[in-house]
């Protein structure tokens, strides 16, 4: 790079350069389609992994994933998991995205809509969660409540390192939703995927 007419004077442990360069990409936007389920003991372990799952049993719709005995969480329902809310407190959602180029992805965030607790996993990586155990089981409930007021705001969730589990091509989030007991009147989780996409140390 030319500076002129001289390069600036420089000043002990004050750094001089190019600055970030990174724009916004949607890797998975809100109410894209997803595939649901609510587990039993014969639900396998591997559910959460990219591939060698069999969605066969599994709902599929756009939109979010829960049901509402009210009317609060229905505008962002997809996929209905309610008729059998009365056995476990968990319910699975699985969905596809695509990613071109790993190595540009410097940073990246889920923002969820949820009640009352998840786990998320990427390729079979867990990278976020809250209000759940540290390990579940296909029958676990969340630790805590998540207020229905909260739950249709987006929350925002920090991902690390999300280059090194991020493959070219189709990758799969998948969640465990979690509700306070089964049997709960509601539950609800609608997720979006942001990645910041470009160069951390300014243009090559």
């Amino acid at each position: 790079h030319e500076y002129a007419p001289v390069f600036p004077r420089q000043v002990t442990d004050i750094s001089f350069g190019l600055g970030p360069t990174t724009s916004n990409l949607t890797l998975l936007a809100a109410g894209a389609s997803c595939a649901a389920l609510v587990p039993d003991a014969s639900t396998p372990t591997n559910w959460m992994q990219t591939s060698g799952v069999d969605e066969s049993g599994w709902l599929g719709d756009p939109g979010g994933i829960g049901y509402d005995e009210s009317s609060t969480y229905l505008p962002y329902i997809g996929v209905d998991v309610g008729t059998r809310a009365d056995v476990t407190a968990s319910a699975y959602g699985r969905w596809t995205f695509t990613v071109d180029d790993p190595a540009a992805i410097v940073s990246l965030v889920l923002r969820a809509k949820y009640d009352d607790g998840f786990i998320a996993w990427i390729n079979g990586v867990r990278v976020a969660g809250t209000n759940a155990p540290a390990v579940p089981a296909w029958n676990s409930a969340a630790t805590a409540a998540h207020a229905d007021a909260a739950a249709v705001l987006d929350e925002t969730f920090g991902i690390d390192g999300a280059a090194a589990f991020l493959v070219p091509g189709t990758n799969v989030l998948a969640v465990q939703i979690l509700n306070t007991s089964a049997g709960s009147s509601d539950l609800l989780f609608v997720p979006e995927l942001v990645a910041g996409v470009g160069s951390a140390f300014g243009d090559p």
